[in-house]
């Protein structure tokens, strides 16, 4: 703070008055003499009472320090006075510099975004800029930079602010994001940028009511990477809360499957994986056997695609006669009483017939 004093001293006559109102310098120097800040030694430094520096004052610094950007300084007066408001803004200032998408003209054929050399080009910038973004995010306070927990009180005493985040995931740093905001924003960050495991990992842990179960259960890879081997709660959802997770799995299985099975109907793909090691392939990496009962029309659907056996044409064709049933009953309003449930069945039914 001493250094940062004396830096901004060396700018302005404004500063220089400010200083000269300082309670501790006052202590230490004679009022009828003029404040060189230069000439001020290591002891009489040390005496300077700045916790009752003016907030005045201390904007004035910070603008000084984002002008001349010198924004880390800046972060570190932020800390020091627990400036939250001010430090969101220091923060979203560093994550534009360093950012390749701020630097990124909208104007630019969009084949060009397509183009391998390009997108390797991005991939390089976009890993340097979370590094330096990670390096900075080092030296900012902790409790303002972690997960809030469902149902805890977010203020500008743990929390950077609405804004700061708003612009950090317009320049790119969402997933960065994801584990610094509360917990409500963050699930539903998650899900907009179909981040099926960040999702999962920050239900789980930023819900005291799984506690007991994630130390059950020291490897919570079990719930984040495989989309139905194993889920939180019982047979069926209980709240809303749990059936945004089970629609979150569905949605992480179809994903999935629509991503690789392409791979397995290309004609020299086929060609080399015969017999048993083709069938077992496909087995392990689209393994439907343990979706839940609600889900039965996508089971049925990718069973049938899979296997084409006769009996699932038969279960498909009930299938296709029930989804247009659950259509019909969601139209007309007729959930019945278990609306969770029915969410399930309707989110179900439209991926089957899509």
């Amino acid at each position: 703070m001493n250094k940062i004093i004396r830096y901004v001293g060396n700018f302005s006559e404004t500063f220089k008055q400010g200083f000269e109102k300082l309670r501790g310098a006052k202590k230490v120097l004679s009022s009828k003499q003029a404040i060189d800040i230069k000439s001020i030694d290591e002891i009489t430094e040390n005496v300077i009472d700045y916790d009752n520096i003016t907030i005045d004052l201390v904007y004035l610094i910070l603008d000084y320090l984002e002008q001349i950007k010198l924004h880390k300084l800046a972060i570190f007066v932020c800390n020091r006075y627990k400036l939250a408001d001010k430090l969101g803004r220091c923060l979203t200032n560093v994550a534009c510099n360093y950012s390749c998408i701020a630097t990124e003209s909208a104007a630019l054929n969009s084949l060009h975004f397509f183009r391998p050399k390009h997108q390797w080009i991005m991939k390089e910038k976009a890993y340097v800029a979370n590094k330096a973004f990670h390096n900075i995010l080092e030296i900012i306070n902790p409790v303002y930079i972690k997960l809030k927990k469902k149902g805890e009180a977010v203020s500008f005493d743990n929390h950077l602010g609405d804004q700061c985040f708003t612009q950090l995931i317009f320049l790119g740093y969402w997933k960065k994001c994801l584990f610094l905001m509360d917990y409500n924003t963050s699930l539903e960050v998650a899900q907009v940028f179909s981040s099926f495991s960040n999702y999962k990992l920050i239900m789980l842990t930023g819900n005291p009511k799984y506690e007991a179960l994630l130390k059950e259960n020291e490897d919570i890879t079990v719930f984040t990477e495989n989309s139905f081997e194993k889920l939180p709660f019982a047979s069926f959802p209980s709240s809303q809360e749990e059936t945004d997770y089970a629609l979150i799995c569905l949605e992480q299985a179809l994903w999935n499957i629509h991503d690789k099975y392409p791979v397995f109907l290309h004609h020299s793909t086929r060609s080399t994986f015969k017999g048993n090691v083709q069938k077992n392939l496909k087995q392990d990496i689209f393994d439907v056997s343990n979706f839940p009962i609600y889900f039965d029309h996508n089971q049925t659907l990718w069973e049938f695609v899979l296997h084409q056996k006769h009996e699932t044409q038969d279960a498909l064709t009930d299938r296709l006669e029930n989804a247009l049933d659950v259509i019909h009953r969601a139209l007309i309003n007729d959930c019945g009483p278990n609306k969770n449930i029915a969410r399930l069945e309707i989110f179900d039914t439209a991926s089957f017939l899509t």
